[in-house]
C-alpha cells in the first residue's frame, strides 16, 4: 500500500474563540520597552485566549505576547504570571506650538458636537477585537521624514496645557507616500475634526494602528492591505502646524509608543 503524504501546515485554530495563530508571523517582535507608554515582550507556555494584543506561536510551541504599558502608571511594577517587570521612569519633554486657525482654538457649538460624535465612533473602533491575523513582522516605518514630536510629550497649544501627545509625528513634504507597516484591514477611512483625513487599520486581536492628517487616501474600508502597500500621502488636514503623519498604535484600547515596535526607525533628524 502506498500512503499519501500531505504537507504539514503550521496553523492552529482555537475554535472556542475563533482566533488563528500562524507560524508565518515569524514572531520577530522587538524587545521590551520598559517605560510608560512602552510594551512588555513576554514568552508564555500557553495560548492566551482572553488576551487582546499581539501574540504569535513560536516553533518550540511557546507563545510570544506583547503587553501594553499604560502611559499613566499607578505602580512601577507590573506582574505577568510569575514574572515581575520594573518600569523605568521616563522624563517627557514639553512641546509648545502655535495654531493660527481660531476654528481649532475657540470651538463653536457645531464643532463641539462634531467632536463628541466622532469620539463616540472612534472609541467603538478602538475596542474592536477581531480574529488574529498573519501580521508579517517585523513592522516597518509607514513614512520617511523627520520625527518632530515623540510619544508622551506634554503639549501646550497657544500657551494652554492640552492632552499628552499619544502618537509619533513624522514630518515630510506634502504628497510623500505612506505605506502599511504590517498586514491589516481598513476599518475606518474618513475626515475627523482634529485628525483630518484618517485611516485606521485592524491588525487583529485588539491591535490597531491609526494614520492622521493625510492629503490623499488610496484605500477603502474593509480592504485588506499587505505590509508595504500604499495607503495615502502626507498632508496637513485637521489641526496641524505643517504637513506630517500622526502615527498611533493601540493594544487592547491602550495607546503605546509606535517607536518601540519598529526595529529600525529611520529619521532625518537623529
Amino acid at each position: 500500500m502506498i500512503r499519501k503524504i500531505f504537507p504539514i501546515i503550521f496553523l492552529i485554530i482555537i475554535s472556542c474563540t475563533n482566533k488563528i495563530i500562524s507560524l508565518e508571523n515569524g514572531c520577530d517582535f522587538p524587545e521590551s520597552n520598559l517605560v510608560p507608554g512602552g510594551h512588555i515582550k513576554f514568552i508564555s507556555n500557553d495560548y492566551q485566549e482572553s488576551f487582546q494584543g499581539i501574540q504569535c506561536l513560536n516553533k518550540d510551541k511557546t507563545v510570544t505576547l506583547i503587553y501594553p504599558i499604560p502611559l499613566e502608571l499607578e505602580d512601577q511594577r507590573i506582574s505577568i504570571s510569575d514574572d515581575v517587570f520594573i518600569i523605568q521612569e521616563k522624563k517627557f519633554r514639553e512641546s509648545r506650538i502655535v495654531i493660527e486657525d481660531q476654528n481649532f482654538i475657540k470651538l463653536s457649538p457645531k464643532s463641539r458636537n462634531r467632536i463628541r460624535e466622532e469620539q463616540v465612533r472612534l472609541n467603538a473602533l478602538y475596542a474592536v477585537d477581531s480574529d488574529q491575523m498573519n501580521l508579517n513582522w517585523p513592522m516597518i516605518q509607514p513614512v520617511s521624514g523627520y520625527i518632530t514630536s515623540r510619544f508622551g510629550l506634554r503639549r501646550f497649544i497657544n500657551g494652554s496645557p492640552r492632552n499628552r501627545h499619544l502618537g509619533l509625528d513624522i514630518a515630510n513634504n506634502e504628497g510623500t507616500k505612506i505605506i502599511a507597516p504590517l498586514n491589516g484591514r481598513v476599518i475606518f477611512k474618513g475626515n475627523l475634526f482634529y485628525k483630518g483625513n484618517n485611516i485606521i487599520l485592524d491588525h487583529g486581536n485588539g491591535f490597531l494602528s491609526s494614520y492622521s492628517h493625510l492629503n490623499e487616501i488610496f484605500v477603502e474600508e474593509k480592504e485588506y492591505l499587505e505590509k508595504g502597500q500604499l495607503m495615502g500621502t502626507v498632508g496637513s488636514s485637521g489641526r496641524v502646524t505643517g504637513p506630517h503623519l500622526h502615527f498611533e498604535i493601540f493594544i487592547g484600547g491602550k495607546r503605546i509608543d509606535p517607536e518601540g515596535l519598529i526595529n529600525e526607525l529611520q529619521s532625518l533628524d537623529y
